[in-house]
């Protein structure tokens, strides 16, 4: 099976405000976050690759992630809280659902990444792509019914 890769903010924009389902998070060797503190050994290379799944895309994708925000939020939700045998991780990536126009400005600097815990089925449940509207972010995670969830505080 083929697999497409994204790094750049280009290419991600392919998916953009379309809802993922999460299958895999990869940190790069000696990549962690300690004391709430993201650490990357190698500034050169991403702190980590996600695999998912995207109603947009026919086969699994792999990104990688350059932000130490969204490094810091999947770090949380697959090293420190888990995915229970019963839940599963959904995921936006996102540069068009900023709080003001200074985030937006700076959006190629700024965490891109929503992370949702749900439970297990509901990516297959919901029309279509789900892709987030003008709506607040939040809308969304109401209506998908999230156990958990982690926003970067400058979407909106």
């Amino acid at each position: 099976m083929s697999e497409t890769a994204l790094l750049k903010d280009g290419q991600w924009s392919a998916i953009d405000g379309e809802l993922c389902l999460v299958t895999d998070f990869r940190p790069m060797p000696g990549n962690k976050v300690e004391n709430g503190v993201a650490i990357n050994s190698n500034t050169d290379m991403p702190y980590a690759s996600v695999s998912f799944k995207c109603r947009k895309a026919s086969e699994e994708i792999t990104g990688f992630i350059t932000h130490k925000i969204d490094f810091q939020n999947l770090w949380a939700i697959f090293n420190e809280r888990g995915v229970g045998e019963d839940e599963e991780m959904l995921m936006y990536w996102t540069r068009k659902h900023y709080k003001n126009a200074v985030s937006r400005f700076l959006s190629a600097v700024s965490p891109k990444v929503i992370v949702l815990i749900c439970k297990k089925g509901t990516y297959k449940s919901v029309r279509e792509s789900f892709p987030l509207q003008s709506d607040p972010v939040m809308v969304h995670v109401y209506a998908l019914e999230a156990i958990d969830w982690l926003v970067p505080d400058v979407i909106k």
